[in-house]
Formats: structure tokens, sequence, C-alpha cells
């Protein structure tokens, strides 16, 4: 005699569909909750940018000064003899920057700054670019086209959104003198 395998009554077998609805209600409530918490992501980092620029700006317009702590926070520190990263690397380049550069003269910066931050990358333009584009979505960088049509980079001034905010102030400290 062989032995057969038996079912267990007592727990019901489900339907092949109804278990293949289920995975996909489950997936797509996962899928809708990575949206929102990358959605809210995206607000937070640009929020965060608007109040450093804010800060930075009222502390460039009035002459003060950050404590340590907040120093850190508001002016990340830039890039030293150690690697810190491609996107350190292309904020202090576009900082640095007197005019708006593309990605290809940002690359070129970069690599004379330091060569080892783009040594793993293997299309170091399309790094770069999409850095920039981060960088944009942050609120710290923004982008226009040359007249040439090329797209170009340029730091954002931390007084370019401040600057209602700084005069505002210095209205207010006028009035009270």
């Amino acid at each position: 005699m062989s032995a057969s395998p038996q079912i267990n009554s007592t727990f019901p077998v489900r339907a092949e569909s109804e278990a293949s609805h289920e995975v996909e209600h489950v997936l797509a409530a996962a899928r809708q909750e990575l949206q929102h918490l990358l959605e809210q992501r995206s607000v937070i980092l640009r929020r965060i940018a608007t109040v450093r620029r804010t800060i930075n700006g009222l502390m460039d317009t009035f002459g003060g000064s950050a404590s340590g702590q907040l120093s850190h926070l508001v002016r990340p520190s830039v890039i030293d003899s150690r690697q810190k990263g491609l996107t350190s690397a292309c904020r202090t380049v576009l900082h640095d920057a007197v005019d708006p550069l593309t990605a290809v003269d940002v690359v070129e910066r970069v690599l004379r700054s330091n060569p080892r931050v783009l040594g793993h990358h293997k299309n170091s333009i399309s790094s770069v670019t999409t850095v920039l584009r981060r960088l944009q979505a942050y609120g710290e960088a923004a982008s226009s086209l040359s007249t040439s049509g090329q797209r170009v980079w340029s730091w954002r001034d931390a007084n370019e959104e401040s600057m209602a905010t700084s005069c505002q102030l210095q209205q207010v400290r006028r009035s009270q003198n």
C-alpha cells in the first residue's frame, strides 16, 4: 500500500486566483505607501534646503554666526582631503562657480579637484547630470538654457529666496531706530 498525501480538511484550501488577488492587493498598498513616502521625502528635502538658504541669507545679511551644531547643519562641510562623494563635489563646484556650468564643465572641475570621486562611475556625465537634477529638486541648484541651447547649472544664491525676508527685517530695524 502506498501512502497517499492527505489533505487536512480543517484548513480551507484557497483558490490560486484568490491568493493572487490578495498578493496584488498587498503589492498595490505597498506601492501606494512607497509613492507617498517618496513624495514626503521630496517635500522635506526641498523644505530643508529652503530653511538652510534662509538661515544662510540672514547670517550673510546681518553678519550673524551660527553655533557649532547649527553651523554644521546649515553649512555642510565641503570636500577635504578625504573622498566625500559626488553630491558634495558637485555642490562645491556649483557654489564656487562664477558663471553657470554645463554638466561637462562640472565633470571637468570635479576631476580637477578630486578625481577619485568619479573614478568608479561608468558614465561621469550621466552621474553628474543625475546629481545636478537632484540638487535642483532640493532647491540648491538652478538650471537654464544658455544662448547656444545647452543646459547650464548654477548654485542658487542663499539670498535669492530670503531676500524678501531680509528686506522686511531691514525695514523693521530702520523703523525701530
